[in-house]
């Protein structure tokens, strides 16, 4: 027979309760950082002994508690952040649950010192008892012995350095949207972080500027009706290979979201290659009543009321910060050439239809000057090359002199624009084992009605019931990026104009050569070959594909006399 069901012991139920929301030192630190910074605190410093395993201590100056608050605050589901069910649609706190300082008593040996002002100061032991103790306004809440009754959970920390790692990441995480106050971490009673009090993008180079250079880091604001948008942000000369750094706050709450992660790769699209991703840090304010934390014990995810609005919002925010702009130094923009087109406008225009190969959009080609605009040099008619090719350097640049000219070809963006114009004619090849896969409802919405776009570079979706779908061909030039592609269409649901610019970038990004790759010169020398007859020498991301340094701007540059070719030798 099977066992009766009984109730658990309140003792073993708490525990349990404890394991969902304490799963590591760093969830203390994460928990009592909410509580400093919803008692309204200037100042929060957090102590970590041993990465937190022997010990936490959290100190802010905030409100503090009386005594019949400290008597109470312990016990499940004690709150003073919300009474009634309405108060869940207009959460304006951190915290609301009311299992935080209940889950952490359970799992350790945990001491509270708090007041209101300085004649009103109290102490909670680790044993519940409260007594009158000296402090003044604000709280100190020690935590020792953590997981000492729970053996299971301790036995599963990881080394002191790791757990140390991880309670930075959560106070770097919880630091970064409150820029009004000041944040110090402390290890082995060492100060290792201090974040004064300052602006957004202060607050942001004081965490990250290790890692991001500043000069290249700009700050953005943009509202949208209810919603604003913050941000610090990479300019399209600062990048990584990897999506680290792209991190996404929502109503000052770190969150992970791929959707909006996506969205902000996205907004860079049209000024990062492809497998090039952006330093972002971005801060969303939506009224309360859009979104719902209440769906994760820790808080770390998020339902929104409209996620595709959302999307599309970071994503319209972060492409008006990333538009292009002249690059500086090297191809400056004459002050009498027209303006760049706002991006704004560029934004707000309504394509009359799909091109069979999408165009680069209008705003890229101001970045250049009026050389740069110039149509393309185009090689003799006959088979000899009218160039001599010098080599490569770098292994991603190729030299090629020309006349007086000597031109330095960038070999991938070179080779992407020539596959990008390649695709309005594609060579389709047929799968032996089609590509499956189920994309979100907003996806699959989306290709059931307007999947024919994929079909005009030889992309055939099939669908197969349900909200299953599969790949059966592709164009050629796809073979060893099949991943990419798939996970791209998987993920895609904007104007199909703007999907279908990307994804002739995206695929031609892919399967161009690398930066990096050694070229032999008969390779080299064709690549230049397709390079000089491009019709437009830019890259889908709007770069150019070369730079041309004239033989007089290469004297004038090193101070020599431009003379005739006869006594050149002589000076």
């Amino acid at each position: 027979m099977g066992r009766p069901v009984v109730l658990l012991d309140p003792l073993v139920a708490q525990r349990i309760a404890a394991g969902e929301v304490i799963e590591r030192p760093h969830s203390v630190v994460r928990e009592l950082i909410d509580n400093a910074v919803d008692s309204d605190a200037t100042q929060v410093d957090v102590y970590l002994e041993q990465g937190g395993i022997d010990g936490i201590r959290v100190i802010d100056n905030g409100s503090g508690m009386t005594a019949e608050d400290l008597s109470v605050c312990c016990k499940s589901h004690a709150t003073s952040k919300i009474s009634k069910l309405e108060d869940l649609e207009r959460l304006h706190t951190l915290g609301f649950r009311g299992e935080a300082l209940a889950s952490i008593a359970a799992c350790s040996d945990m001491r509270i010192t708090t007041g209101t002002d300085e004649d009103s100061c109290w102490v909670r032991s680790p044993a519940g008892e409260v007594s009158p103790g000296g402090r003044g306004r604000g709280t100190m809440i020690e935590v020792r012995r953590l997981f000492h009754e729970i053996p299971g959970r301790k036995k599963f920390l990881k080394s002191s350095q790791a757990e140390a790692s991880a309670c930075k990441r959560v106070f770097l995480d919880k630091a970064l949207p409150f820029p009004e106050i000041q944040f110090r971490l402390f290890a082995q009673q060492e100060l290792k972080q201090f974040l004064p009090s300052g602006t957004l993008f202060e607050r942001v180079m004081n965490a990250y500027g290790h890692v991001c250079e500043q000069s290249l880091m700009k700050e953005g604001e943009v509202t949208f009706g209810k919603t604003v948008i913050r941000g610090v942000y990479s300019d399209n000369a600062l990048y990584r290979t990897d999506r680290s750094y792209i991190q996404i706050f929502v109503n000052r709450r770190r969150i992970n979201d791929y959707s909006l992660v996506q969205a902000v790769t996205h907004g860079y699209s049209s000024v990062l290659p492809g497998g090039a991703f952006p330093y972002c840090f971005l801060f969303l304010d939506l009224p309360p009543e859009e979104v719902d934390f209440n769906i994760h014990p820790a808080k770390r995810e998020v339902r929104f009321r409209s996620q595709r609005e959302v999307h599309h919002l970071v994503t319209s925010a972060v492409r008006q910060w990333a538009a292009p702009t002249p690059l500086q130094g090297i191809f400056e923009r004459r002050e009498t050439e027209p303006a760049p087109e706002s991006q704004e406008s560029w934004f707000a225009r309504e394509p009359q239809r799909i091109p069979s190969r999408p165009a680069v959009p209008d705003q890229w080609h101001t970045a250049f000057t009026q050389r740069e605009k110039q149509p393309s040099p185009h090689p003799r008619e006959s088979q000899d090359d009218d160039f001599i090719y010098h080599g490569q350097i770098f292994n991603l640049f190729l030299l090629a002199q020309r006349g007086e000219s000597l031109y330095i070809i960038d070999q991938h963006a070179a080779h992407e624009r020539f596959l990008y114009d390649q695709l309005s004619d594609p060579t389709i090849q047929p799968l032996l084992v089609p590509l499956s896969f189920t994309p979100e409802h907003e996806v699959h919405q989306f290709l059931l009605n307007h999947g024919s776009l994929y079909q005009d570079i030889g992309i055939t979706l099939e669908h197969q019931g349900g909200g299953t779908w599969e790949i059966t061909t592709l164009p050629s030039v796809c073979r060893g990026s099949e991943e990419d592609l798939l996970d791209f269409i998987a993920q895609e649901a904007r104007d199909p104009e703007q999907v279908k610019t990307s994804l002739y970038a995206m695929i031609a990004c892919k399967s161009a050569v690398k930066d990096g790759e050694i070229l032999d010169p008969v390779t080299a020398k064709e690549l230049i070959r397709k390079a000089f007859s491009l019709e437009d020498p830019r890259c889908p991301h709007g770069r150019p594909v070369w730079r041309e340094i004239t033989r007089e701007e290469l004297f004038r540059d090193v101070r020599r006399t431009v003379t005739g070719r006869q006594d050149r030798g002589n000076r």
